[in-house]
């Protein structure tokens, strides 16, 4: 006895036509899940893409903090170097002023146009503004280098 045998007559062409369709539905999922496979596929590649491209991107970070936080430091000494000059200046001038009772009055004019000098140099140098200027310009210099290229 064949299968179709045991299939009424009548019967017959709708169980045929029920498997074909059968077997378009399972191509047809199957064409899904291959799809959706390869779909995942090019997920996995994107996103290991897109690592990358952060991970190169935090490095740029990291490196441009690294730096500026380098800078910082250079910039700190001199400015410590800076203040330490300053102290040494005042007390210099601190020992002169004391001399200036026995003085001519030459050597107290040349005294008064030399602190006019150092004074004109201090304010042209003033430690808080440089300070200032150089931590906005390393912090510009870090932005620059952090930003993806």
């Amino acid at each position: 006895m064949k299968l179709f045998d045991i299939i009424p007559a009548p019967y017959r062409w709708l169980a045929l036509l029920l498997g074909a369709l059968a077997l378009l539905g399972f191509g047809w999922v199957q064409g899904a899940n291959h799809e959706q496979g390869q779909q995942a596929i090019r997920d996995m590649k994107s996103v290991s893409t897109n690592t990358g491209i952060t991970a190169r991107w935090a490095k740029g970070k990291d490196d441009a903090l690294n730096d500026a936080n380098d800078r910082a430091q250079v910039n700190d000494a001199a400015g410590d170097l800076l203040a330490n000059r300053v102290v040494s200046l005042r007390d210099e001038l601190a020992t002169e002023r004391a001399k200036l009772p026995s003085s001519s009055l030459a050597s107290c004019r040349a005294h008064a146009a030399t602190l006019n000098a150092i004074f004109g140099e201090c304010t042209a140098s003033s430690r808080g503004l440089a300070k200032e200027a150089a931590g906005h310009a390393s912090d510009s210099l870090m932005y620059q280098e952090a930003w993806p290229k």
